[in-house]
């Protein structure tokens, strides 16, 4: 996933393949993840099933020689196909944080033949050799379970909050300088149905041939008059046309209450997280004070949610929208608080002291 997610500028035909691919990959990953879970719980008690080799541990308790060696051989296959596609995304990463100004400008320098970033190649490959050979895998994948489900989370939460918000969603972005007549457009959108659409020239200048292409993106973001027109309802792209039966709806007003649904949900779903994870002894004793919290928890949660659907959505006609919005978002906000709360608390001290130390190299 993080390999398609960072290379989706160098696919042919992105728009199209990339959502199509992701929910691939992903609906494959779930349903192994699942089985596997499902047969080793119905093979062996969770209480029985061993931290180390546990998959191959509940095959040899079955009675069922060399399961080890066919799960060994596995997982050696499993962390060379991981480390590989972690030194093909990194760097790519670390390339475009540098095209933005938020890293130094070398990170970003690509050889002459072949246009790879060799510098965050061997920056990458030298942070991970040294995270491997000063830590130990279990702390290690710890942190990597912390930082997937705060993106997980934070992917649940924009998607939230890009559905409610009353501006055009991903029509174009242009940087300007107030001062210059020039300025620097991109198009998100470049192609649709295979027919490619072009700006009035006299409004547009390449990115990739401007002298300006190293500024940092903090400029003006405005839509050019060619591609947004505005209506008596909010804005329309010409490139991708509104009926009438279907406009922009959400107002500043609903978007106020469309956010403090989001945040009452989230503080419910931490509540109800912890409640579950260190008091499932009081609940499942009955005690009353227990159950007239959870019921008041869940209570919140589908009223905030009820609410939330009766808001209006921004309906930007975009080539590829999440389905479900919002109960899938909210799903995924709850489960990933749930998981998030079950992490120990040296997890979260670790990430943080991370976050810390890159933001500091970022500050630099």
């Amino acid at each position: 996933m993080d390999a398609i997610a960072n290379t989706s500028e160098e696919q042919k035909n992105p728009l199209r393949n990339f959502p199509a691919l992701f929910t691939i990959v992903v609906s494959l990953t779930v349903i192994s993840m699942v089985a596997v879970s499902v047969a080793l719980t119905l093979m062996s008690p969770s209480h029985f099933f061993s931290d180390i080799a546990g998959v191959a541990m509940a095959f040899e308790d079955r009675h069922i020689q060399g399961a080890r060696y066919v799960f060994s051989i596995g997982a050696l296959i499993f962390l060379f196909a991981t480390t590989t596609s972690l030194l093909f995304t990194i760097p790519r990463l670390l390339y475009s944080l540098s095209r933005d100004g938020l890293l130094p400008d070398f990170l970003g320098d690509l050889t002459l033949k072949d246009r790879i970033p060799v510098k965050a190649i061997l920056l990458s490959f030298c942070l991970s050799l040294v995270l491997i050979l000063s830590c130990k895998l279990c702390l290690l994948l710890s942190m990597l379970g912390t930082g997937t489900l705060l993106t997980f989370f934070l992917v649940s939460l924009c998607v939230l909050s890009l559905r409610y918000q009353q501006n055009n969603i991903g029509m174009i972005q242009e940087y300007e300088d107030p001062n210059e007549e020039e300025c620097i457009t991109e198009f998100s959108y470049p192609s649709y149905d295979n027919k490619q659409f072009q700006a009035d020239q006299d409004d547009m200048l390449s990115y990739k041939d401007s002298p300006r292409m190293g500024r940092p993106r903090d400029s003006t973001y405005k839509k050019l008059n060619s591609i947004v027109s505005m209506t008596s309802v909010g804005s329309e792209s010409t490139l991708f046309p509104l009926s009438m039966t279907d406009l922009i709806e959400p107002s500043p007003t609903s978007w106020l209450i469309s956010a403090m649904c989001i945040v009452v949900y989230v503080i419910s779903s931490i509540v109800i997280s912890l409640m579950v994870i260190f008091g499932w002894k009081f609940i499942y004793k009955g005690s009353w004070w227990a159950i007239f919290l959870l019921i008041v928890i869940l209570g919140t949660m589908a009223v905030s949610a009820f609410i939330l659907c009766k808001q209006p959505q921004n309906r930007s006609k975009l080539l590829y929208k999440t389905p479900g919005v919002p109960i899938l978002p909210l799903l995924s906000l709850t489960f990933n608080i749930f998981l998030l709360t079950s992490l120990p608390v040296n997890s979260f001290m670790r990430f943080i002291t991370w976050l810390l130390i890159g933001m500091k190299f970022l500050l630099l």
